[in-house]
């Protein structure tokens, strides 16, 4: 049998990772489990789940410490396996050879230090703010290939992909539990391209729900934008090297909060302010060539 520890962090929705949790019993047949739910705040009604799921061999563990990354950390210290499944509470398995995949690349490789796939938000009723919202996270995943041919990434997402605890403990690379805002996977991930080891992305995908709440995509894109510039202050940087026309910057409403959150979160209204005009300005001279292109197109 496969080992794996399997890591989720919760915020106490005991519905929502009920439905993670049963769709993790696929993994019974192949695998021998240990899942630990980090819960925080602490909620002795989750609990009861030990119960239900004996065979994930269910380690349930209070935490009064707020923040996903110290929840991971935790989890990642009572871990008993060498490879580990991170997931989010508001992700479900949808086939076995989604982990599969990932875990026989990490079999192949000892010197892949994560293997990783996506978000699937098919069969989803999302109004068009969230089904934005889901496309653009998996274009920022995919401008974080450093190489196509091989797969590698210079960062994943955190709800879905395994660990090489070995490399991680030996390179000293933790999740850093002083970030409680957006961009918490981004940083880990960053230390490991910093010092050169192989994480590979893969197309596979776990469903992630989305919720059609307008306000919970503000704070989480303002949150991201202060968590950059966090990761920026550490000397962390990444350029995406496979840029989509999709991709390019959009003065947009997701651009306003993320660098409201990159600038504000730090007291720089003014470089805010001045970010704003100068984008406005790209954005009116893209258009004006545009619409030349168009005019001489007609003549």
């Amino acid at each position: 049998m496969k080992k794996l520890s399997i890591v989720i962090p919760t915020t106490g929705n005991v519905k929502s990772l009920q439905v993670l949790l049963r769709s993790l019993q696929r993994l019974i047949t192949e695998y021998t489990l240990q899942t630990l739910v980090v819960c925080n705040p602490e909620n002795v009604l989750i609990d009861v789940l030990q119960e239900h799921y004996v065979n994930l061999n269910l380690v349930v563990i209070q935490n009064s410490e707020i923040g996903v990354n110290k929840a991971r950390r935790l989890g990642t210290q009572r871990a008993i396996h060498e490879y580990i499944l991170f997931l989010d509470d508001d992700c479900e398995l949808m086939d076995i050879s989604d982990v599969n995949t990932l875990y026989n690349e990490m079999i192949i490789s000892s010197e892949l230090f994560v293997a990783g796939g996506g978000y699937s938000f098919e069969h989803q009723h999302l109004n068009a703010f969230a089904r934005k919202y889901a496309k653009n996270q998996m274009l920022w995943l995919n401008q974080g290939i450093v190489d196509i041919s091989k797969n590698e990434s210079a960062y994943l997402i955190g709800g879905f992909f395994i660990l090489n605890r070995t490399l991680s403990e030996k390179n000293k690379i933790y999740f850093d539990p002083n970030i409680i805002f957006g961009g918490s996977e981004k940083e880990f991930f960053l230390q490991a391209y910093k010092k050169n080891l192989k994480m590979k992305l893969f197309p596979v995908n776990i469903r992630h729900h989305y919720e059609n709440k307008f306000f919970i995509y503000i704070k989480k894109i303002y949150k991201q934008g202060r968590g950059q510039r966090y990761i920026e202050n550490k000397g962390l940087f990444f350029k995406p090297k496979y840029l989509s026309n999709e991709a390019e910057s959009q003065l947009s409403l997701f651009d306003l909060v993320f660098w409201a959150g990159y600038f504000i979160s730090s007291g720089e209204y003014v470089k805010y302010i001045v970010f704003l005009l100068r984008r406005i300005s790209d954005q009116l001279n893209e258009k004006k060539i545009t619409t030349l292109n168009k005019i001489k197109k007609n003549l």
